[in-house]
């Protein structure tokens, strides 16, 4: 979905769209919030899996392999994501989105990974993982809870924990 870009998004998932049948674009006629589209597009997805991206994120080309091989491999896991690296403006790698495995989500403890997320404030973007479809899907809509809009990806993942899915975390640099 391009939500009113002002740039060439349009064009570039055209190009992909041509190359790839199962890569459908939709031009929003108003710009709409992350969550709002979020929630429309799980509705019309058809696959297995559902992941968010952005127009800034830069994924490895093992990314979804990794991941979804994740999700295959245990059908009791519900959500799978990687560590990641920050890069600066040149485009070089500044660090480990991670340092510190400590924080990790557990598969095993709902609760405590409720607790990180709430208390400790171990935030994990909605981008960083690749979900079961049913599972997103069951998590919509999420709507804001103040006027600032802010911590949207901290509301749907303390959601996600609350209704005891399980999580699992690759230490791979992937994002």
């Amino acid at each position: 979905v391009d939500n009113q870009s002002i740039d060439n998004t349009v064009e570039v998932c055209n190009a992909a769209a041509s190359k790839d049948e199962r890569i459908k674009v939709t031009i929003d006629i108003q710009h709409r919030s992350a969550e709002e589209v979020q929630h429309d597009l799980v509705k019309i997805a058809n696959g297995q899996y559902v992941m968010c991206m952005a127009d800034d994120d830069l994924i490895d080309h093992h990314y979804i392999e990794t991941l979804v091989g994740l999700l295959e491999a245990n059908k009791n896991i519900d959500m799978a994501y990687s560590n990641g690296s920050y890069i600066n403006v040149d485009n070089q790698v500044m660090q480990s989105l991670i340092t510190n495995t400590d924080g990790v989500y557990s598969s095993e403890y709902y609760y405590d990974n409720f607790y990180k997320a709430i208390h400790k404030r171990k935030v994990l973007p909605v981008v960083y993982g690749i979900f079961r479809k049913e599972v997103f899907q069951s998590l919509m809509p999420y709507a804001p809870f103040d006027q600032l809009r802010a911590n949207m990806d901290n509301l749907l993942m303390a959601k996600f924990f609350l209704n005891r899915h399980t999580i699992s975390f690759v230490n791979h640099n992937l994002m």
